[in-house]
């Protein structure tokens, strides 16, 4: 069976001229901000025919700080129309994704287009009340860009 998902994502991500590596079950892609660099997983799930979309920041919540994460993601998932959060309660890895059925192999760029910028823009817009909560300060902002502080970059 040809991977027509695999191979539309592969285009697309080329087509919009992003850097990405192919780990062989998904593609690889980081996307930097001036706040954060936001990282995704991009499956093409060809015997489901699904292409599903994982965004995640490069930290893990704490086994200490779980209990108060699960609520921030219970709060954003009733707010959030498309898509979950879910935290990984073995490693503490906080993820958004969203996963699009593609019957019959039907899938083009503009979907992957949709589904990749909807993960990404939800990741920014709920990154200061996940930071918030992660770190415990009221807005703070941190920038994972090379491990710099704010003001070094």
């Amino acid at each position: 069976m040809e991977p027509i998902i695999t191979n539309m994502v592969e285009s697309t991500l080329k087509g919009m001229g992003f850097q990405y590596e192919n780990e062989g079950r998904f593609f690889r892609v980081i996307i930097e901000n001036e706040d954060a660099d936001y990282h995704f997983k991009i499956f093409g799930a060809e015997k489901q025919e699904l292409l599903l979309i994982v965004g995640y920041f490069p930290i893990k919540v704490s086994k200490s700080n779980l209990d108060r994460m699960y609520k921030v993601v219970n709060d954003l998932n009733y707010k959030t129309t498309v898509g979950s959060f879910v935290i990984d309660s073995d490693d503490g890895e906080l993820t958004f994704r969203v996963a699009n059925n593609v019957d019959g192999g039907v899938i083009n760029e503009k979907i992957v287009k949709v589904c990749l910028h909807h993960v990404a823009k939800t990741l920014m817009s709920s990154y200061e009340k996940i930071m918030s909560a992660m770190f415990g300060v009221p807005q703070m902002l941190f920038s994972f860009n090379g491990g710099k502080e704010p003001d070094e970059q």
